[in-house]
Parts: C-alpha cells; sequence; structure tokens
C-alpha cells in the first residue's frame, strides 16, 4: 500500500488482532505492531504514523534553514513587551519550539520561535 508517496505494509502476526506494520523513509526503516481486531484501523494508524514522520521531518528541515531568525535576541531572563498593552513579563525558557513567557501578573504564555507573535523585547534600560 501506498500513502503520501510513502509505501507501507501491515501483515496479521500470530495473535488474534495484532498486525504487524512496517514502512521506509528515506533510508530510516520503522516497524513495530498495533493491537485492533479490525483491520483497517490498523492500516489508519500505520498512515498515522506516516503523517507524524514526514511531519517531523518537514520541521526539523525548516529549523535548519531558519534557525529562529524571526527571535534573535531572546534569552532567558530577557524583559518583554506585549505589542498591544503596557504588560512586561521575562522569558523563562527557550528551545526550538517554544518560547515561554512569565508576564508580571502572574500569567503565562507560549510562543512558537518561528511564528508571528504580540511580543517584543523590552528597552534594556527598563526595569
Amino acid at each position: 500500500m501506498t500513502h503520501n508517496g510513502i509505501d507501507f505494509s501491515v501483515t496479521s502476526t500470530e495473535i488474534p488482532g495484532v498486525w504487524g506494520w512496517q514502512f521506509q523513509i528515506g533510508d530510516r526503516s520503522f516497524a513495530g505492531k498495533t493491537r485492533t481486531n479490525l483491520p483497517m484501523l490498523a492500516v489508519r494508524r500505520v498512515q498515522q504514523r506516516i503523517d507524524r514522520r514526514l511531519r517531523e521531518i518537514r520541521r526539523a528541515e525548516e529549523r535548519a534553514n531558519n534557525p529562529r531568525s524571526s527571535r534573535p535576541g531572546w534569552e532567558v531572563g530577557r524583559r518583554v513587551a506585549r505589542k498591544d498593552s503596557a504588560e512586561k513579563g521575562f522569558v523563562v525558557a527557550v528551545d526550538d519550539a517554544v518560547v515561554k513567557v512569565k508576564w508580571d501578573r502572574g500569567r503565562t504564555s507560549y510562543y512558537r520561535p518561528d511564528m508571528p507573535a504580540n511580543v517584543m523585547l523590552a528597552d534594556s534600560n527598563e526595569p
């Protein structure tokens, strides 16, 4: 069978209700088992795994081609402000997937480094 250009197979095992599956993306092979009495549900689960792997590969390529270019200078402890209000806060965590901001009023916000957001770096001379 083929899903999104990836060939895969789903086969029954000796155990009733357990299906073996395998597929390959590039030079990496993936294999496993899923438990269900419905053969089409086993196929759907493999298709979802393929989609998940393709999404991971696409995101990794996007990060490699555009490493945090939209959030330069963002580091833990840096003062930030909302664009549409006077509220300020501090960056408390930064990684490839999320920027976590703790606001002075006690709320917490999460932003993706590669997406536009309603937050900016505050002036460094402000408290």
